[in-house]
């Protein structure tokens, strides 16, 4: 039988914290739950494009991710590694409106944002729906024990 992702699941809900706020660039103000609903409302979702991100030991694919600003996105993130890895990148995911991350047929989250999600096997994979807000250049990576693991580590770009 298979089990339920309860890392998944454990690690979205710790994701939700208020902590996002504090990892972010000084430039960057916090956006009001009113912006990101009036930017899901007013999304025309079948104009949605899909991007794929692949986690592996010691590195992610590709290494650069690029956005439009008011643009609907479908995010696949999935592990493809031996062990959990992570997609670390709190600063761009408060910079976004998020609709809903999703793992396929199991669980649906909604939150105003995330800040990290955190893959547990190999093939696992979250869907994240979102808009980007904010343009900037934003870090991303698989951190372990609280340190970026070797050669995991990319930009994502909202333009």
């Amino acid at each position: 039988m298979r089990q339920p992702p309860l890392l998944l699941l454990l690690t979205i809900a710790l994701g939700l914290s208020q902590q996002a706020y504090a990892a972010a660039p000084e430039a960057t103000q916090a956006i009001s739950d009113e912006t990101r609903q009036n930017a899901l409302k007013s999304a025309n979702w079948k104009e949605m494009q899909s991007v794929d991100l692949e986690l592996r030991d010691y590195g992610l694919s590709p290494r650069e991710l690029r956005f439009k600003t008011g643009q609907p996105y479908r995010l696949i993130i999935t592990n493809n590694g031996s062990h959990s890895h992570y997609f670390n990148a709190p600063e761009f995911l408060q910079n976004v409106a998020a609709r809903k991350a999703e793992v396929k047929n199991q669980v649906e989250v909604k939150a105003p944002f995330f800040s990290a999600f955190e893959l547990a096997r190999r093939g696992g994979s979250v869907e994240l729906y979102f808009i980007p807000l904010n343009k900037g250049s934003y870090r991303m990576n698989c951190h372990l024990e609280g340190k970026v693991h070797e050669g995991v580590q990319g930009a994502v770009i909202i333009e």
